[in-house]
C-alpha cells in the first residue's frame, strides 16, 4: 500500500489552489502488518526530555525487529508535552529511525 504523509502548517495554504493547510512530504511504500509498538517518551528526574534515551528505546525497538514505530501516542504524553516538546521528540525519532521502518505520531 502506498501511503503519502502530510505536515500539518498553522500559517496558511501551502499552494493557491490548496483548501487546507497541509504539505505533501512524501510517498513511501508501506506493508500495515506485523508489530508498530507505541514506545514511551524518556524523561530525566527534572521531568525534561531525555532525547538520548528516547533514541536508545526506538533504536533498540528497531533492531529488535519491529515492523514501525508509533511515538506520542494519545494516551501518554501527546496530551501533556508541549508543541516544542513534541517536535523534539518527533525529529529525534526520525533521525535515529533513519528511514529503517515506518515512524507514526500522535495516535494510538
Amino acid at each position: 500500500m502506498n501511503c503519502i504523509f502530510y505536515t500539518y502548517n498553522p500559517k496558511g495554504r501551502t499552494s493557491p489552489s490548496a483548501n487546507n493547510k497541509t504539505k505533501r512530504l512524501q510517498t513511501m511504500n508501506v506493508n500495515w502488518t506485523g508489530v508498530y509498538p507505541a514506545v514511551t517518551t524518556q524523561f530525566n528526574a527534572d521531568e525534561s526530555l531525555n532525547l538520548e534515551a528516547t533514541q536508545r528505546v526506538i533504536d533498540n525497538q528497531v533492531n529488535d525487529g519491529v515492523n514501525g514505530i508509533i511515538c506520542l501516542g494519545t494516551v501518554g504524553e501527546n496530551c501533556s508535552l508541549s508543541a516544542q516538546e513534541k517536535r523534539q521528540v518527533i525529529s529525534a525519532a526520525k533521525e535515529v529511525i533513519n528511514g529503517r521502518v515506518p515512524l507514526i505520531a500522535g495516535t494510538a
